[in-house]
């Protein structure tokens, strides 16, 4: 069912959110289920220090203009941070330079193995 997102029972909000993040990066089908793991994580990333409410409006922003692969590459990195919980340590949690928007800078990284078919 595309544009669907699932809807299995969670045992608390941080489990639903943590899904939908996963969802989003594993994203292979179109638009409408992306659309609708933002619109499901809106409310909640106001709650959350991490990735932040600018980072996620920047999340938005690069799917409403249809910059697939640097939005695609953001959500990997704000995944991998979370799941390896880096954003945490000393050292401010910063996104490759090729995320940052208006960056003109272009790094050689490989993209995330995920097909983001959006």
């Amino acid at each position: 069912m595309a544009g669907q997102v699932r809807s299995p029972i969670f045992d608390s909000v941080w489990q639903q959110r943590r899904d939908a993040w996963t969802d989003l990066e594993a994203a292979d089908e179109p638009a409408g289920k992306v659309r609708d793991l933002l619109n499901l994580l809106d409310p909640v990333e106001h709650f959350w220090a991490f990735p932040g409410r600018p980072r996620f409006e920047q999340v938005r922003r690069l799917f409403s203009a249809f910059d697939f692969d640097r939005c695609a590459r953001l959500v990997a990195d704000i995944n991998r941070a979370m799941a390896d919980d880096t954003y945490r340590g000393r050292i401010s949690w910063r996104p490759s330079d090729d995320n940052a928007e208006g960056s003109a800078s272009g790094s050689a990284r490989s993209a995330p193995s995920s097909t983001f078919i959006w």
